[in-house]
């Protein structure tokens, strides 16, 4: 991702309206000094055009919508953040994170850091879980190969994209809901810790995805929103 420093932006992206300017532009012996302080457990406050819910709503549709927007500090996980390429002006980063990550924040804190502001003027994600940019194919060459016979050779398992999420264990009651598309309310004391032992927190405002699976067979990819269950995807295989 590239930064620009001398802005600051509303959405804290090249989208965003216009809201500071600084004429101190970052030397690159100071931005290698802070970057350690950006590494393992960090505080971050997401930007307020992001999909946190507040009271129900979306906090980019209120930022829209002119609202003054105040969203919570959460400690979010950063693996590794490298400077690739540097200019007085924009300075290109790599960043390894987890989720919940906002590289915008993270633009947005080193730059009122370094005494300069700064938004993401470009982002690339060139890896996900076991995907990454250097095992893709063109759509274009997936569309010609569609009807033939080594499709299946381009192709990975469902399980491959899902590896990394947590799997949620299902009743077979909870699976026939599940397959009909309803929702289910996990709000017993079992169920939520069901929940916890998966790593998802009922009381944060992520919206968590998890793999609905029954005696070991995918049935739906999940969102997890608080302690109800939303199938968005459901499995025939």
């Amino acid at each position: 991702f590239d930064v620009t420093w001398g802005e600051q932006r509303s959405t804290d992206d090249l989208e965003g309206e216009f809201l500071e300017s600084s004429s101190v532009r970052p030397d690159e012996k100071s931005i290698l000094n802070i970057l350690n302080d950006y590494v393992g457990q960090v505080e971050q406050t997401p930007p307020a055009f992001s999909a946190i819910k507040i009271n129900g709503e979306r906090a980019y549709d209120l930022a829209r919508a002119g609202e003054e927007v105040e969203l919570k500090s959460r400690v979010v996980e950063i693996v590794k953040l490298e400077l690739i390429d540097y200019t007085a002006d924009v300075c290109r980063f790599r960043v390894e994170c987890g989720k919940g990550t906002y590289v915008r924040s993270l633009a947005r804190d080193m730059g009122i850091q370094l005494g300069c502001f700064g938004y993401v003027s470009y982002l690339r994600r060139v890896q996900v879980g076991p995907f990454s940019t250097e095992n893709t194919i063109s759509l274009e060459k997936l569309e010609e190969m569609a009807h033939s016979a080594r499709l299946d050779e381009l192709l990975l398992p469902v399980e491959t994209a899902l590896d990394d999420i947590p799997v949620l264990a299902l009743t077979e009651v909870e699976v026939s809901k599940i397959k009909n598309g309803q929702s289910l309310s996990l709000i017993s004391r079992p169920d939520i810790s069901r929940l916890e032992a998966i790593g998802i927190d009922y009381k944060d405002d992520f919206i968590d995805l998890v793999v609905a699976k029954c005696k070991g067979k995918l049935i739906a990819l999940c969102e997890v929103e608080k302690v109800h269950v939303h199938p968005i995807r459901v499995f025939n295989l």
